[in-house]
């Protein structure tokens, strides 16, 4: 049992990261990511893929729209905290 106070334990991603995990999401499907987006956008995708894509849109969300693979910066400053039990 935990503390009703404890805080949850984050994860912290630097942009980098974040770009490698959203381009290994894209490879697990098979699929090419203009494939996947459209799919997505029809709602034609597996269960799986769907999650992956989620995920996809969401590393999009914390980059800021900006998943292109080429870093802009060489900044470690993680780019998100996300909560690892969420």
């Amino acid at each position: 049992m935990t503390d009703r106070y404890e805080l949850p334990t984050v994860i912290h991603r630097t942009p980098e990261q974040l770009r490698t995990q959203r381009a290994r999401l894209i490879a697990s499907t098979g699929l090419t990511e203009d494939v996947l987006r459209e799919r997505a956008e029809a709602w034609q995708l597996y269960p799986e893929h769907l999650t992956a894509w989620n995920t996809v849109e969401g590393i999009d969300y914390l980059l800021g729209g900006d998943a292109d693979p080429e870093p802009d910066d060489s900044d470690d400053t993680p780019a998100c905290v996300i909560p690892a039990n969420a």
